[in-house]
């Protein structure tokens, strides 16, 4: 599918689009750019990744063609706020693909994945820059054209694509403009109006889950983006770290 990258730049609030046929990652690329837009928006978007970064350090599968992999640049009033983009993003791709798929389907898998009738679609990178004091650099990769089945065989169970929930081919440029017209409302949007609709949107509130080795019911997530979980009579806070569902429990 030929892609129109053109209606990207068209955009008011997008600055510059930056189109790569591969590269080691896009974040990184953003890492190494020492002019962001003063303001809106710079997009870097490359077709494959050789290198594709996931939180901690973990490998994310891009290098594969059909998937969206994106960066986006730019600066934000206090660093400290950088949940209020990471909650921007995330419901984005989650009202971009309610309009392919049943919104019902979409949920938010705390801290930086998208799930798709509970299997991956997508992982979100908030990461800052070496070079801007106030740059920020919003990353993710959204499987689309890219089957499950083209995954590792330990893998083909526990994510999906856009591809695979509709049956056909997807076109990439406009799902990335309408990601992109949903996260430039949202962070235009009161904090307290787009956390609700965040809280909503949560994968496992409730559930037993484990956080970096401790074990305890999902409570909450705060405002300013730390998860809450009950174990016992102690609340016990994170800021971020991979949350694993405990399955077949009812408690911690």
């Amino acid at each position: 599918m030929q892609e129109d990258w053109q209606q990207i730049e068209n955009l008011s609030f997008v600055k510059k689009i930056t189109c790569y046929d591969s590269i080691d990652s896009t974040n990184t690329r953003a890492k190494n750019q020492n002019k962001f837009p003063d303001n809106g928006f710079h997009i870097l978007q490359a077709d494959i990744q050789t290198s594709g970064r996931g939180q901690r350090s973990n490998t994310f599968l891009s290098d594969m063609p059909g998937g969206l992999w994106v960066s986006i640049l730019c600066r934000i009033e206090d660093i400290s706020f950088h949940f209020k983009y990471n909650r921007a993003i995330s419901l984005a791709i989650c009202d971009t693909l309610g309009s392919y798929v049943s919104p019902a389907d979409c949920a938010i898998k705390w801290p930086n994945d998208i799930l798709c009738r509970h299997r991956k679609i997508c992982g979100v990178l908030l990461e800052t820059s070496p070079h801007i004091g106030d740059g920020l650099i919003i990353g993710f990769g959204l499987n689309i054209n890219n089957l499950a089945s083209q995954f590792p065989p330990e893998l083909s169970e526990e994510v999906t694509s856009l591809g695979d929930e509709c049956g056909e081919n997807v076109s990439r440029a406009v799902v990335l403009r309408k990601i992109l017209e949903n996260f430039n409302t949202n962070i235009s949007c009161g904090n307290a109006v787009m956390h609700r609709k965040y809280t909503g949107l949560l994968s496992g509130p409730g559930k037993t889950v484990e956080i970096c080795g401790q074990r305890g019911v999902f409570d909450s997530v705060l405002e300013d983006g730390r998860l809450c979980l009950k174990s016992g009579a102690c609340s016990v806070y994170f800021s971020s770290g991979p949350m694993r569902i405990i399955k077949n429990q009812a408690g911690p």
